[in-house]
């Protein structure tokens, strides 16, 4: 019953994302020069795209903590740990942002054109001018009330091991301005005989998405953190140590909560 009721969910959830991935292109191609506040749209729009997917997916996503706008996003340099490709759908799914992705995959075949769309800031780090110009429009666009997702500890976990080491490079975006920074924390709850979204490590991605495709429901926690401002003069590495030690700090007494009220579960 298992194996037949996983396969029914594979057979809607396959067509149900290529058509809403292709409705959501279809819109946004036609739709973009009619757009105003283009970025800002552009951004709402990703946000819908990642809710519809995570839906399909039957990935629950619930926010807690205090928003740092009147409209319920956040805004500023998101900084959240790393689990796996699905953290992009969830996050993206509960905020809404541009998408920072490496250049290399601008010249994937579909994928590239797709990712394109959303006029997201390409990374290409292949000499110090095109850096500063991508630093120039991260800051551009925070300024502009879009949020940016950045995952300083650059790779996944299994989400439930601690935070690895954070790189210091996109804290360079907030050193010496008053963008805030927005910690954030995601934990993911399946049932007990679903696979974890967590892809990390030596995990190969198709067979890791063949069986996500076939889970039940499952739940997304992300927890909004105290917003970080840099004090005057502080470099980017001291803005990296701060925020970590604070998500460090709360990552262990989330965790804590989440162990304890599984073990509840298990006991009824």
């Amino acid at each position: 019953m298992t194996l037949l009721l996983r396969g029914f969910r594979r057979l809607y959830r396959i067509p149900a994302i290529f058509f809403w991935a292709a409705g959501n292109a279809f819109f946004v191609l036609f739709g973009r020069p009619f757009f105003r506040n283009r970025g800002v749209r552009l951004a709402e729009q990703t946000r819908i795209w990642a809710a519809g997917l995570a839906s399909i997916l039957g990935i629950e996503v619930r926010l807690h903590g205090k928003s740092n706008r009147e409209d319920g996003g956040v805004s500023g340099l998101v900084v959240s740990n790393h689990t796996g490709y699905v953290d992009i759908l969830t996050e993206a799914a509960a905020f809404g942002m541009r998408f920072t992705p490496k250049i290399e995959i601008r010249s994937w075949p579909v994928i590239g054109a797709y990712v394109q769309l959303s006029e997201p800031v390409w990374i290409d780090r292949s000499s110090p001018r095109k850096s500063g110009k991508t630093l120039e429009e991260f800051r551009e666009t925070l300024r502009q009330g879009i949020p940016l997702l950045v995952y300083p500890e650059g790779t996944s976990t299994d989400g439930r091991s601690g935070l690895k080491p954070f790189k210091s490079t996109s804290f360079e975006t907030v050193a010496g301005t008053d963008i805030p920074v927005q910690p954030v924390l995601l934990f993911y709850r399946t049932g007990k005989k679903d696979i974890s979204p967590a892809w990390y490590g030596d995990m190969t991605l198709l067979p890791h998405l063949w069986k996500l495709l076939g889970n039940g429901k499952s739940r997304c926690d992300i927890h909004l953190l105290e917003p970080y401002r840099a004090p005057a003069g502080a470099d980017r590495k001291q803005i990296m140590t701060e925020v970590r030690d604070r998500m460090a700090e709360k990552y262990d007494s989330i965790l804590a909560q989440i162990r304890k009220e599984e073990e509840e579960d298990r006991s009824k």
